[in-house]
């Protein structure tokens, strides 16, 4: 698929809030930055397309399309998933939002976005469940 032509790309406060997202959830299906972003009365889906067709037409995104199978209606529903290419990690990197140690993420192949999304959508659940209780979740990373 061709890519659109590129405008200059400016990095604004909603562009870097759209790249911390990236940088802890590391793959990101299209329905989870409205939940993410808060789409809605001041920002609408389309704005979030918008910015995330920008980050890919600038090469600060891979994406790749799935079935979302989160929906009760009889067909099919197809998503994107987003993370983030090494242009994009690159970008992270001068932003401050990681360090250097940050890789980003390598599987392409839809059975192994099929998964890690769903990891994805369990992390987004249980912070969900946490803030609905008032609970406070502690994080720690082992590498």
């Amino acid at each position: 698929m061709r890519r659109p032509r590129k405008k200059a790309f400016r990095l604004t406060g909603e562009r870097k809030t759209l790249l911390e997202h990236l940088v802890r959830y590391r793959y990101l299906r299209t329905s989870h930055f409205y939940d993410l972003l808060g789409a809605g009365p001041e920002i609408s889906d389309r704005a979030v397309r918008r910015q995330l067709r920008d980050f890919w037409t600038h090469g600060h995104l891979r994406r790749r399309v799935v079935v979302s199978d989160l929906t009760c209606e009889p067909l099919p529903r197809y998503e994107h998933v987003y993370w983030l290419s090494k242009a994009g990690v690159l970008l992270a990197r001068d932003c401050g939002i990681c360090d250097e140690e940050f890789s980003g993420a390598a599987r392409t192949s839809p059975r192994a976005l099929a998964h890690d999304v769903g990891i994805t959508d369990f992390h987004l659940r249980v912070e969900r469940f946490a803030r609905a209780r008032a609970v406070l979740l502690h994080c720690s990373s082992t590498a």
